[in-house]
């Protein structure tokens, strides 16, 4: 008989392909077997909706997870975060973001552990916007929280500057120039978004 390990591996190998149909009816299937619920599996169902820029579906399974018993961790609010920033592109980036920090906004600060892979997705539609002002204003919350910057809060920087209105190149510069002084890692994203803001 299937246990947890088995449904929890098959349903993050569908989520892995953004197969949320698939995922949910195994997820489906895994609660009528078993009597408790996994919550690896439950936020690998999250982690489909994220990867089929479904963000609706998304939120909709975050909610479920009081239903099912579960309390959300990192990895439900990330996996939710990305679902929301992915869709960046296809409406209002500006309310996108906006939802994104609604989002933290309304969940337990004592259950959730916000870390860098939480800051990067917030950062990111602020930056796609040009929007240097709120990204740096993330970018003091995260050091106010403990976090450390990591090469991808720096790409959201100088994405902000390639976006900006005008364009702030020896903005991006002085970042740049700051983060390598201070031994701060770098990436080809990063230094593919240094070369957009200084163009």
């Amino acid at each position: 008989r299937p246990n947890a390990l088995t449904f929890g591996l098959l349903i993050g190998a569908l989520a892995s392909r953004g197969d949320v149909p698939a995922a949910e009816r195994w997820y489906a299937c895994m609660r009528r077997n078993l009597r408790d619920v996994d919550l690896v599996a439950h936020n690998s169902v999250i982690s489909a909706c994220a990867k089929a820029n479904d963000a609706q579906r998304a939120r909709l399974w975050l909610g479920r997870m009081s239903t099912a018993q579960l309390q959300a961790n990192g990895m439900s609010l990330n996996s939710t975060l990305d679902a929301l920033a992915r869709c960046a592109g296809k409406v209002a980036a500006r309310s996108v973001a906006t939802e994104v920090e609604s989002l933290c906004g309304e969940l337990d600060p004592k259950q959730l552990a916000t870390n860098e892979i939480t800051f990067s997705i917030l950062m990111r539609p602020w930056a796609q916007l040009g929007d240097l002002e709120n990204v740096e204003r993330l970018w003091q919350k995260m050091e106010q929280q403990g976090v450390k910057p990591q090469a991808s809060h720096l790409w959201a920087v100088l994405t902000a500057c390639a976006y900006a209105q005008p364009p702030l190149p020896d903005t991006a510069a002085q970042r740049y120039q700051d983060w390598v002084a201070a031994g701060g890692s770098t990436d080809r994203h990063v230094v593919s978004a240094l070369r957009a803001a200084l163009e």
